[in-house]
């Protein structure tokens, strides 16, 4: 199997029909697109590859309840995501300009899609790029955590080198990348930054590249390095190609610190993807809401004018990922009796921000209020005898075994 000269053929798996790409490697007059093949061949990252088989893919029949289906025929985007998602893949479609003197972040060439685990961020970039793949794909790229070759950045940018190759139908580019690989190859081996200058940021084409999954790739410094080196801005780089990327990912904190500074604070959209698109905006409201409820009930207290201020309240929509659990926790710790409300939200603020997993920032929030607890032994106790038995315990038999008084319960 090689990312060269495809043929097409179908598979039938029950009702389900899927194309699969077949295709052979490149003439031994390539010899550097061959020495590229030959490094990459085993990674198993592309949309369509054998590791991902059977792909994740969407049923017409599926998501119904929640108004987000995909349907024959009809783009993906325009049932699963906002506005700002189909600019940007109408702006991919359509034809551009490929002169070397227009600034291709004009139009904010990157586009950050993000969500917690188990909300379908790669099944979403998988019919993507299966709708894009005669046309306007570029390049594809899926991180996994459990594979040996798709959970680091060793073969991220040789990887989308040999789609951009092979998927331009660009006789120029594809001699281009060849030659870059026989004049020099040790940037086989090379940083990715060396990488991505040699062999991607010096070629021009109208296409998209797809990053899935970029929070599976080991390590929060590598994740950032990859916003870094496509953004220009490692060792000093200005990036310049009409290239748009479509990154999807958990928001995990090393992603987000990046995609909220410059240059893509300005120059990348986003949207957050759950189960439904307008996940983020009811936990704002919920939070806003809950956070006027606790004024409201503390009104013999003084607060600041502007309680909580709009970077703290945004920050903790982020932290949430789609989970209203997190928020209504937040909210109940917050709002405590015989407590200080913004002295509790302060806490919360200040505590660590958890990447390793998508309930990592919850599972910090659960330490510190249990951490937090004046009757801190009882807690103790009361947790182990729910975890140890089999059956639901309830407070009455809670306060029989351990005399809890009411006010404690």
């Amino acid at each position: 199997m090689s990312a060269f000269s495809h043929t097409d053929f179908n598979t039938v798996h029950g009702n389900q029909s899927t194309t699969i790409h077949n295709r052979t490697a490149p003439p031994v007059a390539e010899s550097g697109l061959e020495c590229l093949y030959e490094v990459i061949s085993e990674v198993g990252a592309l949309h369509d590859e054998d590791a991902r088989f059977p792909p994740p893919k969407c049923h017409p029949d599926t998501r119904k309840d929640s108004g987000r289906a995909y349907y024959v025929g009809q783009p993906i985007w325009t049932k699963l995501l906002p506005a700002t998602f189909e600019h940007f893949l109408t702006q991919t479609l359509s034809e551009q300009s490929t002169h070397h003197d227009e600034d291709p972040w004009s139009s904010n060439a990157i586009f950050w899609l993000y969500g917690p685990a188990g909300v379908g961020k790669s099944t979403i970039a998988r019919t993507l790029c299966d709708r894009l793949h005669q046309k306007n794909l570029a390049a594809s790229f899926f991180f996994s955590r459990n594979s040996p070759t798709r959970d680091n950045l060793k073969y991220l940018f040789l990887t989308i080198a040999c789609c951009l190759a092979t998927y331009s139908n660009d006789s120029r580019l594809r001699s281009a990348i060849d030659k870059a690989v026989k004049k020099r190859p040790g940037v086989l081996k090379s940083s990715i930054v060396t990488q991505f200058h040699e062999l991607i940021r010096k070629q021009w084409l109208p296409k998209l590249v797809v990053i899935d999954g970029l929070d599976e790739c080991t390590g929060a410094d590598a994740q950032g390095l990859v916003l870094e080196t496509i953004t220009g801005s490692a060792g000093g780089m200005v990036t310049s190609i009409p290239l748009r990327f479509l990154i999807i990912s958990r928001p995990e904190h090393a992603i987000r610190e990046v995609f909220n500074r410059p240059p893509l604070l300005s120059c990348a959209n986003r949207t957050v993807l759950d189960d439904s698109a307008d996940t983020a905006r009811d936990i704002e409201l919920y939070l806003r809401n809950g956070f006027q409820d606790i004024r409201r009930v503390n009104s013999d207290i003084s607060f600041p004018s502007e309680w909580p201020e709009a970077d703290v309240l945004n920050e903790l929509v982020m932290r949430a990922s789609g989970q209203f659990i997190y928020a209504s926790t937040l909210l109940k710790y917050v709002g405590e009796r015989s407590s200080y409300p913004p002295n509790h939200l302060q806490v919360v603020f200040n505590l660590p921000i958890g990447n390793a997993g998508p309930f990592a920032d919850l599972d910090i929030l659960y330490h510190e209020i249990l951490a937090s607890s004046p009757q801190g032994s009882v807690v103790v106790q009361v947790l182990a005898l729910v975890l140890l038995t089999s059956s639901r315990s309830t407070l009455e038999i809670l306060d029989e075994v351990f005399s809890v008084r009411k006010e404690y319960r």
